[in-house]
C-alpha cells in the first residue's frame, strides 16, 4: 500500500510539472497574439457576456490546428510548441488512467 501511494505521489508530481510547463508555454504564446493580433485575441479569449481575457477551448483548440495567422513565423512556432505540449499532456493523462485501471485490477485479483 504504501509502493502505491508513493507512486501516485510521484506520478501527481510529474502531472504537476507537465501541467505548469503547458500553461506557461500557452500564456506565452497568449501574450504574444495579444501584442501582435488583439482581434484575433479578443475573438479566442471572450467567453459571452465575459468579455475578453478568459479561456474559451471551444475557439482555441481549433484555431490551435489550423492554418491560421500561420504566415506568421512566431505564431506558427508558438502554435507548435502549445500542440505538442497538449499532446504529452493528453498521453500522460490515459497513461495514468490506464496504469490506475491496471493497479486496481491486480490489487483486486491477487
Amino acid at each position: 500500500m504504501f509502493l502505491l501511494l508513493l507512486w501516485l505521489l510521484f506520478n501527481f508530481v510529474i502531472f504537476a510539472c507537465l501541467m505548469l510547463i503547458w500553461g506557461d508555454v500557452s500564456r506565452n504564446f497568449d501574450d504574444y497574439l495579444r501584442k501582435v493580433n488583439y482581434t484575433r485575441w479578443q475573438h479566442l479569449t471572450s467567453v459571452g457576456l465575459f468579455g475578453t481575457g478568459n479561456s474559451n477551448p471551444f475557439r482555441s483548440i481549433p484555431y490551435l490546428f489550423s492554418d491560421q495567422d500561420n504566415s506568421d513565423e512566431n505564431i506558427r512556432r508558438y502554435k507548435l510548441r502549445v500542440r505538442r505540449w497538449m499532446k504529452i499532456v493528453l498521453c500522460y493523462i490515459v497513461y495514468m488512467v490506464a496504469s490506475v485501471i491496471v493497479v486496481f485490477l491486480i490489487h483486486r485479483f491477487r
